[in-house]
């Protein structure tokens, strides 16, 4: 656990955050891997504002200099106002170098 401090203007607290993380990883094969993370971000100063991101992914290995990289984000903004969801969802795909 550590504190994040976000500065405003003229050195005033805006926002003050504790922070949580964790991740757990395996190596399913010599050729594909997975990765799990969850970080948790309460505000000190309302906790009906407080964030979370979690993040499950999977990667394989295609050749010695380049992996395939697929993810699935999601972002929670308890503090969303509405119309705005408080749930935003990613997929993401990459191709990763080795170099």
């Amino acid at each position: 656990n550590s504190s994040i401090i976000v500065r405003g203007i003229e050195g005033k607290s805006d926002v003050n955050f504790g922070r949580g993380y964790t991740e757990a990883s395996s190596k399913i094969n010599e050729a594909v891997s997975g990765k799990l993370w969850f970080e948790y971000l309460s505000n000190l100063k309302d906790s009906d504002k407080s964030l979370w991101n979690a993040e499950a992914s999977i990667s394989v290995v295609m050749t010695s200099l380049l992996s395939l990289k697929t993810a699935y984000l999601i972002n929670h903004n308890a503090g969303a106002a509405a119309p705005l969801e408080k749930n935003t969802t990613t997929w993401t795909t990459a191709l990763v170098a080795k170099y």
